[in-house]
């Protein structure tokens, strides 16, 4: 994967003579590339928290940031492994689906990446924050991994 650029996020920063030039999740000294690796191989969100004593929702921001940059390949996620997820070809056609809903799965990941916040897709779809942003988080680490 090619180097992230940082610039636009708003939970990373870089403060000059510290952690040598390296860009940091903003208020620490944790390299943001370092939550994204860890992230990428397999630990958890609240598992990089937990380790790195951040909050969970800079992390999410952060790996949302990372699914807007790697958007630009435009590749297809893969949702079959998602919790949250499903398929049903009697369900809009087969397309994957947020479970108890109608809701596409890409639809919220297209609104994200066109510029809509977490709080206005919520609203917009009826589906809970926390949600939007675990499917975000699942999505950062498909596009990761490609």
């Amino acid at each position: 994967m090619s180097p992230t650029d940082w610039r636009g996020c708003k939970v990373v920063e870089v403060v000059p003579n510290k952690v040598g030039g390296v860009h940091v999740i903003r208020g620490t000294r944790v390299a943001a590339d370092q939550v994204v690796e860890n992230h990428d191989a397999g630990e958890t969100v609240e598992d990089i928290a937990y380790n790195f004593d951040l909050k969970p929702e800079d992390i999410r921001a952060l790996l949302a940031f990372t699914l807007m940059q790697t958007q630009t390949r435009k590749t297809e996620i893969d949702w079959s492994d998602c919790p949250i997820v499903e398929t049903n070809p009697r369900k809009v056609s087969g397309a994957a689906i947020l479970k108890g809903t109608r809701v596409q799965a890409d639809s919220i990941v297209e609104n994200y990446i066109g510029g809509s916040p977490v709080e206005e897709i919520s609203e917009n779809f009826g589906i809970p924050e926390t949600t939007i942003r675990e499917l975000l988080t699942f999505a950062a680490f498909q596009q990761n991994q490609q």
